[in-house]
């Protein structure tokens, strides 16, 4: 709640400052005053990357991936997926929002993201129903993760489609590739 309101405050202090500086005005003391408020723009921005990042980096092991609700999970691999570079939505059509828990944008290229929270392998049904989903809507490929394992029948069925399957062993390659120290750049990843 506070970062929301903090980042409104931040877009608020934006168009304050855009309209001040068309104005043409030369005073020394209203630079110094914008000059400042300029500075704890740019302060306020980054306490909030820090914050944002070391939550991120508290929950980059798979000991708590493993304990996450599902919808931490969904949250988790949003987050993940934005470090990679893609533009992470949730999806805003009703179909969409039933076969997909996120929507991922990068390089003009769309994909619909399926998040499943398993205790150890991903069951059959849910697979088979994500491979007629699939089918259905071919024109989108689907990006599977998991924080298990697929079974080798569901893996050899995905393959005939342009499903794209991450498990466990994604998850636990990234997070060894998540720097550890916090201070590094966000956006230093060189994986994907």
């Amino acid at each position: 709640m506070i970062d929301k309101t903090i980042r409104a405050l931040m877009v608020g202090l934006a168009v304050y400052l855009y309209y001040i500086f068309i104005a043409n005005d030369f005073s020394i003391l209203r630079a110094i005053i914008k000059i400042l408020i300029v500075s704890l723009l740019l302060v306020t921005m980054e306490r909030i990357k820090r914050k944002s990042s070391k939550k991120f980096f508290a929950h980059s092991s798979i000991e708590a991936i493993d304990k996450m609700s599902e919808i931490t999970f969904i949250a988790y691999i949003g987050e993940m997926y934005k470090r990679l570079g893609y533009q992470v939505n949730v999806p805003t059509d009703p179909i969409e929002q039933e076969i997909s828990d996120l929507t991922l944008y990068k390089g003009g290229k769309k994909f619909r993201l399926k998040c499943l929270h398993v205790d150890e392998f991903a069951s059959i049904e849910v697979m088979n129903g994500l491979i007629k989903n699939q089918e259905k809507y071919i024109k989108v490929p689907f990006i599977i993760v998991t924080n298990g394992k697929f079974l080798q029948d569901s893996v050899n069925k995905a393959m005939e489609t342009p499903m794209i399957l991450r498990s466990r062993g994604y998850l636990e390659d990234y997070i060894e590739q998540i720097p550890k120290e916090p201070k590094k750049n966000r956006y230093d990843l060189n994986y994907n």
